[in-house]
C-alpha cells in the first residue's frame, strides 16, 4: 500500500528545488517508492480529466459523508476515468481529502482530485527519466508559412479554416481534444461514427467545420466557433475534415515515423479517393496501405489536390480557391513523419493569400451601427517589419457571441496575445510607423478553440 506522506514530502522537495539536475536526480532516487510513479502518472497524464477544480471543492462544505477511509489506490483508480465533476464526484473528493490534517499530504491529495498540482518537474523531464511514452504527449504537428522559394515533393490540400480536433479512437471509445489539448465532449455525431466504422488505435487529426454555405473563409471561421463553443453537450452541424492519421502508441511518444505518403494514402483508400491515390502512387509504393472504403456522413477525408515542388506549382492550386473565397493550400513533404512539437515545422507549409501575425491586445472599443451595443474591436500592439512597436485597431473576425462577451467583460481578452491574419503591413502616406493591411481576428492565443 503507498504511503501518500512519504510521496507528498518528495513531491515537495521536488517543488522547492530549482536544479534541473537535482530533480532528476530525486526523480531517480524514489523511482521504487510504492505509489510514486503512479501518482505522477495521474497528475501529468493529458488523458485523465477529473473534472474538479478548486473552486467545485470551495463551494463544497468540508464534511465527510462516509466514515471508512479512501486509499490512494481507490481515489486514483476512481479517476482514472473520464469524471465530469459532479455532486458525486467532488463529494467523493472532499471525503479523501478530509481524511488528511498534514497541510502537505492534503496539498497533494487536493491536487490528485483537481489535476492542478505543481511540483516544478515537466512532462519532458519525467520521460527523460522514467522512459519515452511514461507520460504521453499531447498537442498536434504544426505548419509554419512557406518561404518564398522552397524544393522538394509536397503533398497539397487545401488549408480548411475551422477548428483543428484531435479524434482519438481507443479500442472502447472514442475521446476528442482541441489543438491546445483540451477535452472536448460534444461532438457525438463524429465520434459515434469514428468507433463505429474507423480503425482503432488511431488519432485523426482534423479541421472541424460547420455545415452549410459561406461567403468566404471568415464567415466559416465565425459559423463553427460559434458551435464549437457554444458548451452544448451534443454540438451538431459540424463535419470534421480529416488530413492526417497517427497511431495511439507512437503519437504518444512524440513521433510517428511513417512517412506522410503513406499515411494519406490510408486516409484517402478509407475514403475511397480513388483520384487522390492515383497522385500519391506517383511518389511511392502504397500497395500496403489500402483499406477497405468505408461511407460516414460526419467524418471524410480533405481530397488530395496534387503534388507540387515547388511554390509556383503550389500558387496554381491555390489560385481557384482563393478566388472562391478560401484560405489557400497544405503542403506536406511527402516522406516526413507526425511530429507532436510546439514549434511549427518546416515539413507542413501554408500558402496563404494572407500573413500571420501575431498582437497583445492594450483596449476594446464600442461598436457602432450594426454593432451597436457590442464590442466593436480591440486596439492591439504589434511588431513592425522594423521590430518596433506600433498599435492599430481589428475589427473584423469576431462572432456576435464574442462581441457581446467582450463589451461586458473587456478583462477576458485585453492583455491576452491574439492571432490575426491581415495582408501584410501597410503605410500611410505622410505618416511615419506600420499598421496592418485588413486585420481579421483568428483567435486567443492558448485558449481553447
Amino acid at each position: 500500500m503507498m504511503d501518500l506522506a512519504k510521496i507528498a514530502y518528495v513531491l515537495q522537495e521536488l517543488y522547492e528545488t530549482s536544479s534541473t539536475t537535482q530533480r532528476t536526480a530525486i526523480l531517480r532516487k524514489n523511482a521504487s517508492v510504492e505509489g510514486f510513479k503512479d501518482v505522477l502518472k495521474h497528475l501529468y497524464n493529458p488523458y485523465i480529466t477529473t473534472g474538479i477544480k478548486q473552486a467545485k471543492l470551495d463551494s463544497v462544505l468540508p464534511m465527510r459523508s462516509r466514515s471508512e477511509e479512501l486509499t490512494p489506490e481507490e481515489v486514483l483508480e476512481y479517476f482514472s476515468t473520464t469524471r465530469t465533476g459532479s455532486a458525486a464526484d467532488v463529494t467523493y473528493a472532499v471525503d479523501f481529502i478530509e481524511q488528511y490534517d498534514d497541510p502537505i499530504v492534503r496539498w497533494l491529495a487536493t491536487g490528485i482530485v483537481t489535476k492542478d498540482l505543481q511540483c516544478g518537474v515537466s512532462t519532458t523531464t519525467l520521460n527523460k527519466v522514467y522512459g519515452t511514452g511514461f507520460i504521453p504527449k499531447i498537442g498536434i504537428m504544426r505548419g509554419r508559412l512557406a518561404p518564398d522559394t522552397f524544393k522538394g515533393k509536397y503533398i497539397a490540400t487545401e488549408k480548411i479554416d475551422g477548428n483543428r480536433r484531435l479524434f482519438f479512437n481507443f479500442a472502447d471509445h472514442v475521446e476528442t481534444y482541441t489543438r491546445s489539448g483540451r477535452r472536448d465532449t460534444g461532438l457525438q455525431e463524429i465520434e459515434q461514427e469514428i468507433a463505429a466504422k474507423l480503425p482503432k488505435n488511431f488519432m485523426y487529426d482534423c479541421e472541424c467545420i460547420a455545415l452549410g454555405d459561406f461567403a468566404d473563409n471568415i464567415a466559416l471561421r465565425q459559423a463553427t466557433a460559434s458551435i464549437l463553443n457554444s458548451g452544448a453537450d451534443n454540438k451538431t452541424g459540424i463535419k470534421a475534415l480529416c488530413f492526417d492519421m497517427v497511431e495511439i502508441p507512437a503519437y504518444n511518444c512524440g513521433e510517428y515515423l511513417t512517412a506522410a505518403v503513406y499515411r494519406k494514402a490510408m486516409l484517402a483508400s478509407l475514403f475511397n479517393d480513388i483520384t487522390g491515390l492515383a497522385k500519391l502512387e506517383k511518389l511511392a509504393n502504397i500497395g500496403g496501405c489500402h483499406a477497405s472504403p468505408v461511407t460516414c456522413q460526419h467524418i471524410t477525408a480533405l481530397p488530395i489536390l496534387g503534388i507540387v515542388t515547388n511554390e509556383t506549382e503550389a500558387k496554381q492550386l491555390a489560385e481557384p480557391i482563393w478566388q472562391s473565397g478560401g484560405e489557400g493550400v497544405m503542403l506536406v513533404d511527402a516522406m516526413s513523419s507526425y511530429v507532436v512539437s510546439a514549434t511549427p515545422k518546416k515539413e507542413w507549409l501554408k500558402i496563404k493569400a494572407t500573413m500571420e501575425t501575431i498582437g497583445k491586445v492594450v483596449d476594446t472599443y464600442e461598436g457602432t451601427g450594426t454593432f451597436v451595443g457590442m464590442m466593436g474591436g480591440v486596439t492591439v500592439a504589434f511588431l513592425g517589419p522594423d521590430k518596433k512597436c506600433y498599435f492599430c485597431n481589428v475589427g473584423s473576425g469576431f462572432t456576435q457571441a464574442e462581441r457581446y462577451a467582450y463589451l461586458a467583460h473587456p478583462e477576458k481578452i485585453v492583455g491576452r496575445i491574439i492571432e490575426i491574419d491581415c495582408f501584410g503591413f501597410s503605410q500611410s502616406q505622410g505618416k511615419e510607423g506600420y499598421s496592418l493591411n485588413c486585420p481579421v481576428f483568428k483567435r486567443i492565443r492558448g485558449q481553447k478553440e
